[in-house]
């Protein structure tokens, strides 16, 4: 049976892992061939802590086997994450924490980041739209069965509760199942910004 809920902490090592098999191309990109899933648990339990509405799941007889990550205001987000949490992730980084994963690229990683949202932000402020959906991902069994769709729906649902009327998105050019998600869902292109792993169509639809 088909469910989706909010996020438990027990869920962030398990969506770590269906991210990190769904986007094993551009992690390799951003840090290299070394095993990105912890360091990305730690920021989905992160993520968890400060919008724990916008982080759900989707599970299979108690089987995690997708989620979404959205929030109602990205800058904020950012801010809440970046003072009190980052810092711990890049103490790990630093520490040699996460193994297999080499500080250099993953402290480029974060600098392109900056320089990425910035041109986001740049989209942010010609459209209005604040809120952002920031990832989503589905295990690679249970895809093509419409779970991508229905998280997006518990993710309007939860922005449409707090009064959001604008959802904005990025999503790279060569993901066409994504994109073709997205336009069915009424998402419309307001611009274009270049990343690490290539170039990005922001997007924005009205709920």
């Amino acid at each position: 049976m088909l469910l989706f809920r909010q996020a438990e902490d027990r869920d962030a090592a398990i969506c770590a892992r269906i991210l990190a098999a769904g986007f094993a191309r551009p992690l390799e990109k951003l840090f290299g061939s070394g095993d990105s899933s912890p360091m990305i648990a730690d920021f989905l339990r992160l993520y968890r802590k400060r919008e724990n509405r916008g982080f759900i799941v989707a599970a299979v007889d108690e089987e995690t086997i997708g989620f979404i990550l959205i929030t109602k205001n990205l800058k904020r987000l950012l801010f809440r994450l970046i003072v009190p949490g980052i810092l711990s992730i890049a103490w790990k980084v630093f520490t040699r924490k996460y193994h297999g994963l080499a500080v250099r690229p993953l402290l480029a990683a974060a600098f392109g980041s900056f320089n990425y949202y910035g041109k986001s932000f740049a989209v942010e402020e010609k459209t209005g739209a604040a809120a952002q959906l920031v990832i989503m991902a589905v295990d690679k069994r249970f895809q093509g069965r419409g779970i991508g769709k229905q998280l997006l729906w518990k993710g309007y649902d939860y922005l449409k509760s707090c009064g959001v009327s604008l959802l904005k998105l990025e999503v790279r050019q060569d993901n066409a199942p994504a994109m073709h998600i997205y336009q069915k869902e009424g998402f419309v292109e307001t611009g274009r910004v270049a990343s690490a792993v290539g170039t990005s169509i922001v997007m924005v639809k009205t709920l």
